[in-house]
């Protein structure tokens, strides 16, 4: 059997999906009343001192709401002192989000701040250049997606797809926030318990007129019960395709649909948890072979720390393989084109930009 795609393309069926996966933004209650304007009246006051660390201190308390009392004036003292320190960075980083759009998004997630001041997406990348990256990633956000963006932004994510394998067990592909430092959008296929399958994370880069990088793969949560059986089911769906390579090629569908010019892969060696600060922690959890995943696509080394991957993957030839693989491999890419029509068509509905 074959993963078959539950959403339909047709116009008639659209609004009866977009409701069913809350796709609609005028149903989702974001922040709470009135906090969505007051958090672009206060970055819109960064012009002196006083009032940077004043907004400093109202973003404290965001951070920090789950914690009370001493525990909670420690943190917010302790974000406050961090802020002092990189006052003239992170001002600039600031500076990104005093448009309507980004501000909701800064008020949503604060912890954006934090990114560029630990190790994000490549062990390589000083401040400067990780602050540049968070920066120019979320402008390309807002360029493509304007109003928009809170549906990614949100808790819940977009979803684009949703699909169901052999054994008629449903998953939904989600486009989100990603992990916090490997990027800052990602792709999540979860199944109906809404438990992580597979999930990829990127950062968009205005270079070469729009360029993706990849952060990370990640496999299954540890909750997800028979995790094998699963992979093994949706693999047999895919007509043979892997979770780990069906999950690349959505972020490669994505790159597609964004107009993106270049996608780059993280190598090996750079991946963020190779840094000393993680050394008897994250360091070893990181089981996952780029390089090796990247070179089955066609990927080349690109340069230190990424492989460039073809945005146009290369086929097999249909006619040197056996019937059984012809016939695989037939029904594989056909599939893959039905799916990528469907993603391109949900991601058109929140896509602002002219293409």
């Amino acid at each position: 059997m074959y993963v078959g795609l539950i959403i339909s393309s047709g116009d008639d069926n659209n609004e009866v999906n977009s409701n069913r996966m809350n796709n609609n933004i005028n149903d989702i209650n974001l922040l709470p009343q009135g906090e969505s304007i007051n958090a672009i009246h206060e970055f819109n006051e960064l012009h002196s001192k006083d009032s940077f660390f004043k907004t400093i201190t109202n973003i404290a308390d965001r951070f920090n709401y789950k914690s009370s009392g001493w525990k909670r004036k420690r943190k917010d003292i302790r974000f406050i002192i961090w802020s002092y320190i990189h006052y003239s960075r992170l001002k600039h980083l600031m500076n990104t989000f005093l448009t309507p759009n980004l501000s909701v998004i800064l008020a949503l997630h604060p912890h954006i701040l934090k990114k560029p001041f630990k190790p994000y997406l490549c062990v390589n990348w000083n401040k400067k250049q990780r602050i540049t990256s968070v920066t120019q990633h979320f402008q390309c956000m807002s360029e493509l997606f304007s109003s928009n963006l809170p549906l990614i932004y949100r808790d819940e994510g977009y979803c684009l797809l949703e699909i169901e394998d052999r054994d008629e067990a449903k998953y939904k592909l989600i486009l989100d926030r990603g992990q916090n430092r490997e990027g800052a959008l990602g792709l999540r296929l979860v199944n109906d318990k809404n438990q992580r399958i597979y999930m990829i994370t990127m950062n968009l880069s205005q270079e070469n007129q729009g360029s993706m990088y990849i952060g990370s793969i990640q496999g299954p949560n540890h909750d997800v019960e028979n995790r094998n059986d699963i992979i093994k089911a949706l693999t047999k769906g895919c007509h043979g395709l892997r979770p780990k390579a069906l999950i690349l090629e959505f972020a490669i569908m994505l790159a597609r649909s964004l107009d993106i010019k270049m996608l780059c892969g993280i190598s090996n060696k750079s991946h963020m948890y190779q840094s000393w600060r993680y050394i008897g922690r994250k360091r070893n959890v990181v089981t996952f072979d780029y390089d090796s995943h990247w070179q089955e696509y066609g990927a080349e080394v690109f340069n230190n720390d990424f492989y460039k991957i073809p945005l146009n993957v290369p086929k097999k030839d249909l006619e040197s393989l056996n019937r059984n693989k012809r016939k695989l491999y037939t029904k594989r890419y056909q599939w893959l084109q039905e799916t990528e029509l469907l993603f391109d068509a949900n991601i058109s509905k929140i896509i602002t930009k002219n293409r």
